[in-house]
């Protein structure tokens, strides 16, 4: 127990919502650690009640009816001109959306294809895929810069589009989260941090490095765009077993029969279909999208546990906004085991912030103790030393074995619940079911 006591007390201001049992909080989120983070609803900030969701479960549902019984949702009329793609083009302030006129993805126009566009453009599905497209002005033109980067065609933007709707805390009952829907383990391959503190799957500009480098890959081990979609959809295994059990490459004829589930058959045409789409909206029917302006920010340095509501006060934006511009973070505040964390504002903000970021003290505040483990300490030790408990201590640090805990490292120990999350209990759900290989 040598050096037990030993421990630098830090107060960091965080407001409880409502009386909390000592430590209960903490136990409850710990439980959710040897889960996905994203499951845990009622302790993350993206569970929240938001429009998004309710999008995301319009189109679930649609999909649901549309495979296998597709044609219950593509014979309802479309409306306007998505019925007789009038060759209308995009007005300037919309520009944001078109993926430009170099496609190096072969976008062919077949009955599966054409049945992507139904989709799309069928009445259940046109609003929420507006709302989506609203949003390509606001993201892709950092998804383009991210791809180009790579050296990849500007059309993969078009998978992000369809698999979340660019919202960035869409879940999927897989447990597949973001704007690109990685599963928790392809996110930590692709160098993601997924932790109690921070989801790294959920940042546009993250995420998409990581898919980046996931696709590439992907059109390495195929030689085809198809089937490193279909291989980003069912996992690259599902994809081999179709491909010696026909002995066919081509992704429409693995598609023709009974190779590959019906989700990953309809995905790539809806992929096809939405960069059509992307192209010349108005020409299918979207010519009244909203597009939004450009997501743009700036960084600044704040001190571990950093409270996101005072950072958005200082520069005069609501929570959402902020939570927007950082949505890593799964709570009010930044990593505690971060000295330091790179907060993004909005551009321009920088000095404003400096000048009124004030965290505020308040009568219910985390205490944290630093402590760094001697030999032969167990995180039982610490717990009892610190009148807290293990699940406090392992939800503080991100520890999912404590088992692989050695002498030496410096631990964050919990001695008042910490990590108050917004109220809320409803979880975002994605479109997608089928997500083995994120």
């Amino acid at each position: 127990m040598r050096g037990m006591v030993a421990g630098l007390i830090l107060f960091l201001a965080l407001p409880i919502s409502g009386p909390v049992e000592p430590f209960e909080l903490l136990r409850t989120l710990a439980q959710a650690l040897a889960e996905d983070p994203a499951v845990s609803p009622a302790q993350d900030l993206a569970s929240e009640p938001h429009e998004e969701d309710g999008e995301l479960d319009i189109v679930e549902k649609a999909e649901e009816l549309a495979v296998p019984n597709e044609e219950e949702v593509l014979s309802e009329k479309t409306t306007g001109a998505a019925a007789v793609e009038a060759e209308a083009s995009l007005p300037d302030a919309q520009a944001g959306a078109d993926l430009g006129p170099d496609n190096q993805i072969p976008l062919i126009r077949n009955e599966m294809v054409e049945r992507g566009l139904q989709f799309w453009q069928s009445p259940r599905i046109r609003p929420v895929f507006a709302r989506w497209l609203g949003r390509t002005s606001r993201y892709f033109p950092l998804v383009h810069d991210i791809l180009e980067r790579h050296g990849l065609p500007r059309e993969l933007a078009a998978v992000a589009l369809i698999e979340s709707g660019l919202y960035y805390a869409a879940v999927s009952r897989a447990s597949a989260t973001g704007p690109w829907q990685f599963i928790r383990g392809t996110a930590q391959r692709y160098g993601l941090k997924v932790d109690f503190w921070v989801d790294e799957r959920r940042d546009i500009a993250r995420a998409t490095e990581a898919a980046a480098e996931h696709l590439s890959d992907l059109y390495v081990e195929w030689d085809d765009w198809y089937l490193a979609f279909a291989a980003y959809n069912a996992g690259t295994g599902a994809i081999e077993r179709a491909v010696r059990k026909t002995g066919t490459r081509d992704f429409f004829e693995l598609a023709s029969g009974r190779a590959l589930s019906r989700e990953t058959r309809m995905y790539v045409p809806k992929i096809l279909a939405a960069a059509l789409i992307l192209q010349d909206p108005a020409k299918y029917g979207f010519g009244d999208v909203d597009f939004q302006p450009p997501l743009e920010w700036e960084e600044v340095e704040v001190p571990g546990m950093a409270d996101l509501r005072a950072a958005a006060r200082a520069v005069s934006i609501s929570p959402e906004a902020m939570q927007e511009l950082n949505p890593e973070l799964r709570y009010w505040c930044s990593p505690p085991y971060r000295e330091r964390y790179r907060l993004r504002v909005p551009k321009g903000s920088a000095a404003r912030f400096f000048e009124n970021y004030h965290p505020e003290v308040r009568d219910h505040r985390t205490t944290f103790a630093r402590h760094r483990l001697q030999s032969g300490e167990t995180l039982s030790h610490l717990a009892l030393a610190y009148h807290t408990s293990v699940d406090a201590i392992m939800a503080a640090n991100g520890i999912s074995n404590p088992r692989r805990i050695r002498a030496g490292k410096l631990l964050l120990v919990p001695v008042q619940p910490c990590g108050n999350p917004a109220p809320g209990a409803k979880t975002a759900q994605n479109t997608s079911k089928e997500k083995k290989s994120r």
